[in-house]
């Protein structure tokens, strides 16, 4: 008997594996540059507009109605008319895009393919593969974790893979399996699969050990961090849920935090406390102080635009940073989107992460897609105090089809 292949679910699980393999080359395949290091980093665009073609031809046997998967599609309306807003602002307030000029905007112009291939990917994903949709991502997400073990074999050998255990134990810098974007999916995944999935599973212990095992393998301290925060809030909430009230104080609370936060960094508190307690901020301080004595906390920060601070990373001067090298972003989402989005801005944008999405979820989908919204969201939040994860295709995708993973096919 032929098996019948499910293009919409290869080309969505393609997408998934290849936005992982995309960010892994060096670590992999021991490249950094050329055109094969692009094909790959490009690869998962390629294959969304590959999956937006197939849409096209084929617009049938869909899992989710049309007016169900519009309700999603019309959530993203909000962040793409701010992102708009925003580079209008820095137009007329940032110097950014006027001393890069084209340069910006080629890469501001990115910076929407990006989020409009995430939303594109779950909103193709969700209308042909419905609930299924997070079992072709864990799929991808373990198919990664394994070709990362088969190549540490292959590149490392059984010795390397060792010291990369100890690794973890002595803090070095030698672990192979150290890769962010999959170590803060993995998380996800398993703050998803401990606490929110209802399904009876014969394999489901197998896959949260193995799991566990890579997220550990991937020895980031801020994910760990984050699973415990959002493991004990799952912990309380998964049965009863959260009401629109409890939403809306908890939402209003994290923008608030942020704020905060933001303010310490640029009160240089933030800092003092780690220097305080020997936590080491690895060489954060540095990096954050380069871009804080460049603005400004208060309302006259208008915003450098969504594209400013990848532009100034490529052209800054380098001993200002201590010649530290392989600097991709800010390592700090949460300040990132302060200097981008200047502070009306970024209010707005955590607002809409934080009150407009869950209660969408809310009024839209059901009370439970809310709540686990909200354990997701929370996940990301503690991560994007040290990293950029803001920025990492695969978790945003998560964040989105995660919560709908919940809802019957209609």
């Amino acid at each position: 008997m032929r098996m019948k292949i499910k293009y919409s679910e290869l080309i969505g699980t393609l997408v998934i594996l290849f936005a992982l393999i995309g960010n892994q080359s060096t670590r992999l395949f021991g490249i950094s540059y050329g055109f094969l290091f692009k094909i790959l980093y490009f690869s998962k665009y390629i294959l969304c507009f590959l999956f937006i073609a197939y849409y096209l031809t084929h617009r049938r046997s869909f899992a989710v109605t049309k007016n169900v998967s519009n309700r999603f599609l019309k959530l993203s309306i909000p962040l793409f008319a701010l992102m708009i807003l925003t580079e209008c602002l820095a137009l007329g307030f940032s110097e950014v895009p006027q001393i890069y000029g084209v340069h910006y905007w080629s890469r501001s112009l990115f910076v929407f393919i990006d989020r409009f291939c995430i939303w594109t990917t779950c909103f193709l994903m969700w209308k042909y593969i419905g609930k299924k949709s997070l079992d072709c991502i864990t799929r991808a997400v373990v198919a990664d974790a394994i070709i990362i073990l088969v190549c540490a074999l292959i590149r490392v050998g059984i010795s390397g893979i060792a010291n990369s255990f100890l690794s973890i134990l002595a803090d070095t810098q030698e672990n192979f399996f150290e890769v962010h974007e999959l170590t803060f999916a993995i998380g996800m995944l398993i703050i998803y699969y401990l606490f929110f999935d209802a399904e009876r599973r014969s394999n489901k212990k197998l896959l949260v050990f193995f799991l566990t095992i890579s997220f550990l393998l991937g020895d980031k301290r801020i994910g760990i961090f984050a699973i415990v925060v959002a493991g004990i809030f799952a912990l309380f909430v998964r049965k009863r849920g959260l009401s629109k009230k409890s939403l809306a104080t908890l939402g209003s609370c994290g923008i608030l935090i942020c704020m905060l936060y933001i303010a310490l960094i640029y009160n240089s508190v933030f800092f003092a406390m780690l220097l305080k307690y020997n936590i080491s901020s690895s060489g954060r301080d540095i990096i954050f102080g380069y871009f804080t004595r460049r603005t400004t906390f208060g309302i006259s920060h208008m915003g450098w635009g969504i594209a400013g601070i990848s532009k100034v990373i490529e052209n800054w001067d380098a001993s200002e940073v201590m010649y530290m090298q392989s600097i991709s972003g800010l390592h700090n989402d949460i300040l990132a989107t302060y200097i981008s989005y200047g502070i009306i801005g970024s209010i707005l944008w955590f607002a809409y992460y934080l009150l407009y999405l869950p209660n969408r979820f809310f009024s839209k989908f059901s009370k439970r897609t809310a709540t686990i919204y909200m354990a997701m969201v929370l996940y990301l939040f503690v991560t994007y105090l040290t990293d950029n994860t803001a920025d990492y295709f695969v978790c945003q995708v998560l964040l989105l089809l995660i919560p709908l993973s919940q809802l019957r096919n209609s």
